[in-house]
């Protein structure tokens, strides 16, 4: 029986099959061999020295909701706290919450206001449906016919006109997840009516470099340049996607417990209480969104390109036949 199971084992026959089922699971690309690809990917990333960045998440935490009461908090609030972070030197504030409807505490004329005394980008949100029209986006497109071939979607909500227009920029909170769920990749911009909108932290880009637009060029098999023309070229895959860089870190505080000085640095408002802030999962677990678009912000300002080559797949099929090949030889070998 020993014997039996040995010859099984050095057959070349044996060989062969387990090369081909290899080969042929490899080619088919199955769910379970993506996710085992996508896990080696999250532990090369996450695995680098940590980048420091002066990039700032203000959170609407629970010692914020205990100070100023029940959230959402009437619009004269953000006002002043948008002002307080521009006493603080802060340098570009990014407001990552959105504002589809009219407050009903009659806050918004104030926030109107600041807006137009100070710089902030306004988040808007993928939908369905539009609500309210989004503010008109600085690009600048080549190969508009072939918009088609990237991530579109059917509808924006984007925040009310008084504030929508006062903002300097405004950007998408979009995700695109891979298959098991995780966050691992961001569409930089999307099409929705015949334009192209950008994320938020491409928004931040173009608003820091003074920019007018970003510009893209497609071509029937998607994305092949864009760039934000005083920044530089930024590398994405067909889609418009890029690799979220983990090692880029950010400083974290709560909207009641500022630093005196930000020091010129990018400050994202968000929300973090519990029950209502809504984490996002990602390489790292679960971040709140705010992060995330501060991980975006710098891996796009470093010049950070993570990618998978296109010649990947075929390395690794060809791999794994010269494997065979080797395991089929010393089945030979050990028979004789």
């Amino acid at each position: 029986m020993r014997n039996r199971l040995k010859t099984l084992v050095i057959s070349p026959w044996t060989a062969l099959i387990t090369l081909g089922i290899l080969v042929y699971v490899i080619a088919q690309g199955p769910q379970f061999v993506e996710s085992v690809r996508l896990r080696y990917f999250d532990q090369l990333i996450t695995s680098q020295p940590r980048v420091e960045n002066n990039i700032w998440t203000v959170n609407i935490d629970e010692a914020t909701i205990n100070k100023y009461g029940q959230f959402p908090f009437k619009r004269d609030k953000y006002a002043n706290l948008i002002g307080d972070l521009y006493s603080r030197n802060a340098g570009l504030v990014v407001w990552n919450i959105l504002m589809p409807e009219t407050d009903r505490q009659g806050g918004d004329p104030a926030l109107a206001l600041e807006l137009e005394d100070h710089p902030v980008i306004l988040s808007n949100t993928p939908s369905e449906q539009t609500k309210n029209t989004p503010k008109k986006p600085g690009s600048a497109v080549i190969g508009a016919e072939f918009i088609d071939t990237i991530v579109t979607y059917p509808g924006i909500i984007a925040n009310i006109p008084e504030l929508e227009n006062n903002a300097i920029g405004v950007g998408l909170t979009n995700t695109m997840p891979e298959l098991d769920g995780v966050n691992r990749r961001l569409p930089l911009f999307a099409g929705y009516n015949g334009n192209l909108y950008p994320s938020l932290p491409l928004e931040v880009l173009r608003v820091m470099s003074n920019d007018d637009t970003f510009q893209v060029k497609l071509n029937e098999f998607g994305v092949e340049k864009m760039r934000i023309p005083s920044f530089r070229p930024i590398t994405t895959d067909s889609l418009g996607r890029i690799w979220v860089d983990w090692s880029q870190a950010n400083h974290q505080v709560s909207a009641v417990n500022l630093p005196k000085d930000f020091k010129k640095g990018i400050v994202i408002v968000g929300v973090s209480a519990a029950g209502i802030g809504n984490p996002v999962s990602t390489s790292m677990g679960a971040v709140w969104p705010q992060d995330m678009q501060a991980a975006v912000i710098g891996t796009l300002a470093n010049n950070v390109n993570i990618e998978r080559p296109d010649w990947a797949p075929g390395a690794e099929l060809i791999g794994i036949v010269i494997l065979g090949i080797f395991l089929i030889a010393f089945a030979i070998i050990g028979r004789k």
